[in-house]
């Protein structure tokens, strides 16, 4: 994004009196909770006439809200989803100047749509419908939840579902039922929240580097059962050990290493933990290791079961 964004997490703390927005999307949750904002600005009385949501419409749908002012004097706001149709040069002009004599108290919002390009965006405002931090999530996460889970477990919460507010959401919903007005705690958490996969793999090369061989074989056990196939399982593992190599070798602190490698930051930390028990020879062998596993089942030397079960076996010995 050119401008600079309005976070969604944080849409209650701007002050928001007129304007053009687009919402880019990557946590669902996030979009609707900058939606149920925009939809707050109407009084309650008013909303049945100046609280307008569309869905797919046409431009011209559109170009008639362009004219609409409150009746009852507050807010107008107009919500426009899914809005997929490319902006013909006349029609981004009409918005174009529309914007720049916006009257006060209109809101014009477009979410989820794919028909917005960079050149309408120039005169809209952003608003970024980003993943949180793990810190803007725990403090997030408490002012929706107070005193519901204790900080250990919504840690690890946070971990398990990568930082998915709707999956987080969902799950802390469960967990209040499961334990019945007493705090949540880790073991909860551990037992009844699936752990995102990249998250088992993390937890498993740690659990390997740190010879914590029964616990190894149970995070395997469960991603084996998860129905991932044995591809999917074997490239996991050598994208794992591929980072551990490189957090091994390489000078990056952890906020470029997280950069660098793609991953999240509590990601980093794990794998340089575990890179940290290999020099970088064995982390070279035991690539060399898996690549050779894989091999063997992909020319029909051995199946694909007994390789991986063989790779899985032989990482012990490193």
């Amino acid at each position: 994004m050119d401008k600079k964004a309005k976070r969604a997490i944080d849409i209650h703390k701007y002050t928001l009196d007129k304007g053009i927005f687009f919402i880019e999307t990557e946590d669902y949750f996030f979009e609707e909770y900058a939606l149920d904002y925009f939809r707050s600005l109407v009084d309650e009385q008013a909303k049945a006439f100046d609280l307008v949501e569309l869905t797919q419409p046409s431009f011209a749908q559109i170009a008639d809200r362009l004219s609409a002012y409150s009746l009852f004097g507050g807010n107008s706001v107009t919500i426009v989803k899914d809005f997929n149709t490319k902006l013909q040069e006349q029609e981004r002009q009409q918005l174009a100047l529309f914007s720049k004599q916006i009257p006060d108290c209109f809101f014009l919002v477009f979410s989820s749509g794919k028909g917005l390009i960079g050149a309408d965006k120039a005169f809209m405002e952003p608003i970024s419908a980003a993943k949180g931090t793990h810190y803007e999530l725990s403090k997030f996460i408490n002012s929706l939840y107070p005193n519901v889970i204790d900080n250990a477990a919504l840690a690890k919460l946070i971990d398990y579902t990568d930082k998915d507010m709707v999956r987080i959401n969902m799950e802390l919903a469960k967990l209040v039922n499961y334990v019945g007005g007493r705090l949540i705690r880790v073991q909860d958490i551990e037992e009844m929240v699936a752990p995102d996969m990249e998250y088992k793999v993390y937890e498993f090369t740690n659990a390997v580097a740190a010879r914590q061989y029964r616990k190894a074989i149970e995070i395997i056990e469960a991603l084996s059962l998860s129905g991932l196939g044995t591809s999917a399982l074997f490239r996991a593992l050598i994208r794992q050990y591929q980072r551990m190599f490189y957090a091994r070798t390489s000078s990056l602190g952890e906020d470029a290493l997280g950069k660098k490698l793609e991953i999240k930051p509590y990601a980093v930390i794990k794998t340089k933990e575990a890179a940290a028990r290999y020099s970088s020879l064995q982390l070279m062998n035991i690539l060399g290791m898996l690549k050779q596993k894989e091999q063997d089942y992909r020319i029909g030397k051995t199946s694909d079961k007994q390789a991986f079960a063989s790779a899985v076996s032989l990482l012990s010995t490193y």
